[in-house]
């Protein structure tokens, strides 16, 4: 499902280049983490492809909608999404 939406806006972001590498970026670290089975990977591997795919979805957040708002690291999201 992940890996089926990022590619649905990196195929709307056709056009906008920088974005498109964002996302093609977060597309390829999908691939790997779910080539490698979620169920078979330790926490900290999982967090590392997790923070992969983040911080390019970040960026292209970033240059789609830009803010004065803090930013958030990948990690803090993660944590956040975790519940720590």
């Amino acid at each position: 499902m992940l890996l089926r939406e990022i590619r649905r806006a990196r195929s709307d972001a056709a056009d906008l280049r920088h974005i498109s590498e964002a996302l093609d970026s977060a597309i390829h670290h999908t691939g790997l983490l779910l080539a490698q089975c979620p169920g078979a990977l330790h926490r900290q591997l999982c967090e590392h492809h997790l923070q992969a795919i983040i911080v390019p979805l970040q960026q292209a957040s970033q240059m789609l909608s830009p803010t004065n708002r803090p930013q958030r690291t990948g990690l803090s999201l993660l944590k956040r999404w975790r519940g720590a």
